[in-house]
């Protein structure tokens, strides 16, 4: 579910002109999932972040557009 929320996140990011970046606060024990499964950036604390180019690939994966 979470990857699929994460991808329309990266939609509407997409959308309003912000390029697909996303930032969210994880749960510290899914981290390392966010990081492997999402290509997530751990930036410190809970933060993480994506990217432009991981926010591509997980709204075509979901989305196809």
């Amino acid at each position: 579910v979470m990857g699929n929320l994460v991808a329309f996140a990266c939609k509407l990011s997409f959308e309003r002109g912000y390029e697909g970046f996303v930032s969210f606060i994880a749960k510290t024990k899914l981290i390392d999932h966010y990081t492997e499964k999402l290509g997530a950036i751990h930036v410190g604390g809970n933060r993480m972040i994506i990217h432009t180019g991981e926010a591509l690939l997980l709204t075509n994966r979901y989305f196809k557009i």
